[in-house]
Order: structure tokens, then sequence, then C-alpha cells
């Protein structure tokens, strides 16, 4: 009479098989995890920018150019001025974040920077545009439609990089260490729900 016990092959085998099992659905898990932590705190930022316009509108304030970044520490309570780029006092943004080659790229981030209660980072560009890195420096890889997503300024709201109106349209992960290649990808991020599992896999 056979022993009800498994014999060690089939103990490999069975190991074996979960194993293989876990190798494909690990991966995938945690990437739709970072996916939808990292679409929450893009939708958690859009939303701040949102109120911070209506709030602005509430207490006649115009948003006008250029953007006085200092204007908004008034309504993000708990937020860091950090000064503009000749200060390092959160980080030095002359190397961060990175374009093309690991190369700094700072154009558009230079005429103020705000760090966040929660370390979401804000950087300013006077001609209307507001560069958000969503999980802050801190974390990686900080890039361009990845965790970093541009806004811009458009008849008195903040409207993502991208949609019409806007002046960076394109949104193309295969080059995403450039600026201008992904500008324009805050509009796919905050229409396509499933933008951010697409910009895991392609942006290291």
């Amino acid at each position: 009479m056979r022993n009800k016990g498994f014999t060690l092959a089939e103990t490999l085998i069975t190991l074996g098989i979960i194993g293989v099992v876990a190798a494909i659905t690990i991966p995938n898990l945690i990437t739709s995890y970072k996916a939808k932590l990292l679409h929450s705190q893009f939708l958690k930022n859009y939303s701040i920018l949102q109120q911070i316009s209506r709030k602005f509108n509430n207490d006649d304030i115009a948003i006008e150019m250029p953007l006085n970044y200092r204007q908004f520490l008034n309504y993000l309570p708990g937020a860091t001025d950090c000064g503009t780029s000749h200060s390092t006092k959160c980080v030095d943004i002359n190397k961060y974040p990175t374009g093309p080659n690991g190369s700094p790229f700072y154009g558009y981030l230079d005429d103020g920077q705000i760090m966040l209660a929660d370390g979401t980072f804000w950087l300013f560009e006077r001609s209307g545009f507001i560069t958000v890195d969503i999980n802050g420096y801190k974390n990686p890889p900080n890039k361009v439609g990845n965790d970093i997503f541009m806004f811009q300024t458009v008849d008195g709201e903040f409207v993502p990089m991208g949609e019409i109106g806007t002046r960076f349209l394109d949104c193309n992960l295969k080059n995403p260490g450039w600026y201008q290649s992904t500008a324009g990808c805050a509009a796919k991020a905050k229409n396509n729900p499933d933008y951010f599992k697409e910009a895991i896999r392609k942006i290291k």
C-alpha cells in the first residue's frame, strides 16, 4: 500500500511550479501597486493645483505672468520655500532631474521651488509652467513622464501639459530622458487609467 505522503520528486515539482507562477505574477503585482500609487499621487497633486486655482479666484488673485511661486505658499500648509535656482536649500536643481545621457535640465525649473509637507517637490517657471515630482526627489527614477509631470497655466487654470492649449504635446515614452519628448505626458496620466503601468515598464 502506497504511503499517502508526497515523494521528494513530487514536492520538488510542486515547488518548481509555485516558483514559476510566482516569477510571473509577483513582478506584475509590484508594477500594478507602483502604478496605482503613482496614479494616486498624480491625482492628489492635480487636485491641489485645482484647489489653489479656485482659492486664487475666491481671493481675487489673478494668475498672471510672470508667475510668482511665493503666492502658492499661502495655500500650502507646512510647505517649505526652497528658493530659486540659485538656492540649494532643498535640492540642487542643476543636478536634478536628469535629461539625455544623465545630463541635467533646468530651463523650466529655475524660478522657484516648493517642498510640500509630504515631500512632493514643485518647481516653477515664471512663464506659467509648474513641474511636479509627485513622489519627491529622493525617490527615483526622477524622470519626466514617470514621476515628474508638467502643468501649465491656461486661462487662469492649471492644466496638465499635453492638453489642447498647452505648449508641449508630445508623450514619447521611448525617449523618457528628455523633457520635451515626454513633457506632454501629464495629459495622458490624467486621462488614461493604464498610463502608469506603461510608463513604469518603459521608463527606468
